[in-house]
């Protein structure tokens, strides 16, 4: 009799404890047993680099049982300032945010802060007045990244240089940072570089494509020097309409951010001039590291996290040095 009753109570546990192993396991931020919540608003996963963001971010969100969504603002910042909105309303434990455009999502930033939810900001800074309403920044910093191509090219073209330039998307935080990283260091350095056009590629082939044969018309292959990309996918584009338009790509630079498979291939096969490596893998790492620090210590706002910035290395690679970064990670 004694034997069948501790049968019926072992059974009844593993019933009990089904759900918690099925769910994962992990205890919620709030020590209740409940599971971790994350939701990010993301930026578009129509962009590669944001699509592998995206997936290496549910691979250690898996890894450690916790809950997460994407939302897809498909490069729209209207959209993407609606998600985080919607993100807001299921109270997750935990906000990542890679916004369109910091202006857009300002006030979700600063709702999320009255919730008492932590919002990390991902590869994209808030505003300065909003940095306070958010508990951590990881990512590249895209002004130093601009800053490294301007001594890239420096090197490559030399005084009375003049470049043609495709942006990210408009008004990003990493269009401007890029640029205005490019921009500040020529004139710190003395440097005689001038970016005589640019145009908005929005990190699309096609219509980076359609923006380098408008240089080509506007200005003729004797009309620059080099081609500045804010993203890989761009120089891409840019090395693609320049190769079919019979262009020698040693005497016609073209660097890029991000170091991309594509763009690590490129510069392997001698067209890509450059680029600026960022991975994601190396940036979701640092992620999940501040994801378990927030959750471990409870971190809500208005605390922050020191340091506040949590930046990723930047390493130049041209053809010396690229065979270290081959194949890339997105």
């Amino acid at each position: 009799m004694k034997r069948l009753q501790i049968i019926s109570i072992s059974v009844i546990l593993m019933l009990l404890l089904a759900p918690m192993v099925f769910a994962g396991g992990k205890e919620g931020a709030d020590g209740s047993g409940e599971k971790v919540t994350i939701v990010e608003p993301i930026m578009g996963l129509n962009n590669p680099y944001v699509s592998a963001m995206a997936g290496y971010a549910e691979d250690w969100a898996d890894e450690l049982g916790y809950e997460f969504l994407v939302l897809d603002g498909e490069l729209d910042s209207i959209k993407n300032a609606q998600n985080m909105e919607e993100a807001i309303a299921m109270d997750p434990d935990i906000i990542i945010l890679m916004t369109v455009d910091s202006a857009a999502t300002s006030n979700g930033v600063k709702k999320a802060w009255d919730a008492g939810i932590p919002v990390i900001m991902e590869h994209m800074l808030a505003l300065p007045e909003d940095e306070q309403y958010t508990v951590a920044y990881t990512g590249p910093s895209s002004y130093i990244q601009g800053w490294l191509v301007a001594e890239m090219m420096y090197e490559r073209v030399g005084d009375g240089a003049k470049i043609v330039e495709i942006q990210c998307v408009a008004g990003q935080e990493t269009t401007y940072s890029r640029h205005n990283g490019f921009v500040d260091r020529a004139k710190e350095e003395g440097w005689d570089m001038e970016i005589i056009a640019f145009d908005n590629g929005d990190a699309q082939m096609d219509k980076s494509m359609a923006i380098m044969e408008d240089f080509l018309t506007r200005f003729g292959e004797d009309g620059f020097d080099a081609v500045y990309c804010c993203d890989d996918t761009m120089a891409i584009a840019a090395v693609t309409v320049l190769k079919e338009n019979g262009i020698d790509l040693k005497t016609m630079p073209v660097i890029g951010v991000g170091g991309s498979r594509q763009g690590l291939a490129s510069i392997k096969a001698g067209e890509m001039y450059g680029t600026i490596a960022q991975s994601p893998k190396i940036s979701q790492e640092s992620t999940k590291r501040l994801v378990q620090k927030i959750l471990s210590e409870g971190i809500k706002p208005p605390q922050r996290l020191d340091p506040y910035h949590n930046y990723m290395d930047h390493p130049m690679v041209t053809i010396d040095n690229v065979d270290e970064y081959l194949p890339g990670d997105w």
